[in-house]
């Protein structure tokens, strides 16, 4: 469900006081998108590969730093406070990620055989079929057992790293495999209960539709401003899950952070109302059918309503992207122009699907 296994507590620099161009370059944190992430799932499922997890201990740590940096010493440590130059790079400076993904990727692709493909590249392939995801200091290797095996001894002699085992929880999702299917199951459901909780709705009715026909509008000058503190948060919230797991509540998240800057008491009850379907839903599973085929086209569904929202005249462009039957990407938004008849709308909904 998500539980807590450990907590860290490393040396942090303070990157708010260095100077780009002098003390860092560039900024860049190796992070492979949740549709990236979706795709190898279901090509494991498909061949049946096993899909480990490993976590790399304090990565930044063991990454070369090429600038020339400084940081206090705390006190307490070598009896006085001193000033120390850093031969690797540190928790907190800006380059840190940047430095980590050079070491990785020069590991990965130069002694170990992998190269990065061409739409992601925190996903590494191998000649032997071995898939690998980087996500941070977290990793998916997706492959033939044995071949997963002799990677993984590579990997540690060169970097302290914490095996897992067979993938369960992944940036805050749960992965569970059927025995003897080709699907793959992905869940917040820990997650949605947190957030039941943070917001005092463990004991909401649910309810079995997320809006009703009458969306809500911009708040009128005489209607009362709701607490931001609260609506935010609900929304934030309901997003990670959107984006996540919950394609069938996409429309209504993206809908109602419209009001995200001036929200009504009317927009926090019908945030509540995502959320209170969201506590009637949270046993379903997102799933990535085993089927993945060998070549994969990229067949889209692109749909737009026409001046959707009536008080700024904008439409409402909304998307998914399967391979084979898995969907592996969704979204829904606002266009950013009036279009002026409906032909328009369409032709800039399929460009924001490409």
């Amino acid at each position: 469900m998500g539980e807590t296994i450990r907590y860290k507590a490393p040396l942090v620099a303070q990157c708010l006081r260095q100077v780009e161009g002098l003390e860092f370059a560039k900024t860049f944190a190796p992070v492979a998108s949740l549709s990236s992430v979706r795709i190898v799932l279901a090509i494991a499922g498909t061949h049946r590969y096993a899909v480990h997890q490993m976590d790399v201990v304090t990565p930044f740590l063991g990454s070369k730093l090429h600038e020339e940096m400084y940081v206090h010493v705390p006190l307490g440590v070598l009896g006085c406070q001193r000033m120390s130059r850093l031969n690797c790079s540190l928790y907190g400076l800006k380059q840190s990620p940047q430095c980590w993904y050079t070491t990785i990727n020069e590991l990965l692709v130069s002694h170990l055989g992998f190269r990065p493909v061409r739409f992601d590249c925190c996903i590494y392939i191998h000649t032997n079929g071995t898939i690998l995801a980087l996500y941070i200091n977290n990793m998916l290797l997706a492959g033939r057992k044995l071949i997963v095996s002799d990677l993984q001894k590579k990997l540690k002699g060169r970097f302290d790293i914490v095996d897992l085992g067979l993938v369960h929880h992944f940036v805050g999702r749960m992965v569970s495999r059927p025995i003897c299917t080709q699907n793959v199951y992905i869940t917040q459901e820990g997650y949605n209960m947190q957030v039941l909780e943070r917001f005092g709705m463990s004991d909401c009715k649910p309810v079995a539709t997320l809006m009703d026909k009458d969306s809500p509008l911009e708040r009128e000058k005489e209607e009362q401003a709701c607490n931001k503190r609260l609506h935010r948060p609900l929304i934030g919230s309901h997003g990670w899950i959107a984006i996540g797991t919950r394609p069938d509540i996409s429309f209504a998240v993206f809908y109602l952070r419209r009001f995200w800057a001036n929200p009504s008491w009317q927009h926090l009850v019908w945030a509540k109302r995502v959320q209170c379907y969201l506590a009637e839903t949270r046993y379903l599973q997102y799933g990535l059918w085993g089927n993945m085929p060998l070549q994969m086209p990229v067949n889209g569904f692109v749909d737009a309503n026409f001046i959707g929202d009536t008080c700024i005249l904008k439409s409402t462009t909304g998307y998914i992207l399967p391979i084979g039957s898995t969907v592996i990407q969704w979204h829904s938004k606002k266009q950013s122009i009036t279009e002026t008849t409906k032909a328009d709308a369409e032709f800039i909904a399929y460009a924001m699907a490409i």
